[in-house]
């Protein structure tokens, strides 16, 4: 390459990073949002929760991908125009081709990055993000447990405590089979293996709930085991965690219709990096009604992409119309030139 390609290319890609950091880590930040509940009700560890939150971000990428895109090259573009370094490469003889060239060069390492991500990185990393979520979510976690909290296990246990300088104290248990029982502990000493919680309980009650009377013990030391198994076991039905392999693998119609979306979403970003060069970068039309028009027809061709492939899913018959849209700047030009 030319070392004004090079150049030109650098400048691109500083542009790409910048928004790529800067949505994402907003992006990040709103997503990780939803997970809050798992510190403030299952007093999960914050830091659980930030390295669960990272296995999100390659399938952040994949949706906000196009977004980063039309920012990027547009910033770049403007950047270089108003700097007159665009005017002043046409006027040293420069041909367009030089200067589209670094821009064809990176459209094809973020076009090929993108199919890698989304049949690839994205669903090994959304697999271990939903597996990690939902053991979170559905095992106790007594050495980091917090205060004051109920914790429900299969509609049959319901536990309650409070922990004070690692001490266990006003324990609180509801079991429903195979008695009813009401417990209470002023102190207790938990060992949890193998989702068994073992019980050493100090100067309570405990009080069995028959249909006709009930039965209480006064206790100085009580000892037990519940089991919390609350017979849920994790399923990646979602099909963000299914690889290509995976999608080829299972022959299933559906199956093949994500493998389309996914590469009418590549494609797309094709697409939209032609209409800046065609209606911007050729032309030097970069007044604010130009860049604001080419900003507005990439967001229409994202926003008819999302819906199209939505109704993919339930009618194969929209396919044709989402290879269409991704043929709307070149019906325009066609259009036009006609």
């Amino acid at each position: 390459m030319k070392k004004i390609e090079i150049y030109l290319l650098i400048q691109i890609l500083k542009s790409f990073f910048l928004i790529f950091f800067i949505l994402i880590g907003i992006s990040w930040l709103l997503q990780g949002t939803r997970l809050l509940n798992l510190i403030t009700i299952h007093k999960v560890p914050i830091i659980k929760v930030f390295f669960l939150s990272i296995n999100i971000i390659p399938n952040i990428i994949t949706s906000i991908l196009p977004f980063i895109i039309i920012i990027s090259v547009l910033l770049a573009s403007i950047k270089l125009y108003r700097d007159k370094e665009l005017i002043a490469l046409f006027t040293l003889g420069i041909s367009s081709k030089s200067i589209i060239k670094p821009i064809l060069l990176f459209t094809i390492l973020v076009f090929t990055s993108s199919l890698f991500i989304s049949f690839y990185i994205s669903p090994y990393y959304y697999n271990i993000f939903k597996k990690d979520e939902f053991d979170l979510r559905n095992n106790l976690d007594i050495k980091n447990i917090g205060l004051n909290n109920f914790f429900n296990f299969n509609d049959e246990i319901i536990i309650n405590f409070e922990k004070n300088d690692n001490q266990y104290v006003n324990l609180f248990i509801f079991q429903k089979n195979p008695v009813k029982n009401i417990i209470l502990a002023n102190k207790a000493e938990m060992d949890l293996e193998n989702n068994i919680l073992n019980l050493n309980l100090f100067n309570g009650y405990k009080t069995e709930i028959f249909e006709k009377s009930n039965e209480t013990l006064t206790y100085d030391q009580y000892s037990f085991s519940l089991n919390l198994d609350n017979n849920k076991v994790y399923d990646n039905s979602n099909s963000n965690t299914f690889n290509l392999n995976k999608l080829l693998g299972n022959q299933n119609p559906e199956d093949y219709l994500i493998i389309n979306q996914r590469i009418v979403d590549s494609l797309m970003i094709l697409s939209l990096i032609f209409i800046i060069i065609r209606y911007l970068l050729i032309r030097l039309e970069f007044s604010a009604i130009n860049i604001l028009s080419v900003s507005i027809l990439c967001i229409i061709i994202i926003f008819l992409d999302n819906i199209l492939g939505n109704l993919t899913m339930k009618n194969i018959s929209f396919i044709f119309l989402m290879y269409l849209n991704l043929f709307i700047p070149l019906t325009l030009e066609f259009v036009k030139n006609k």
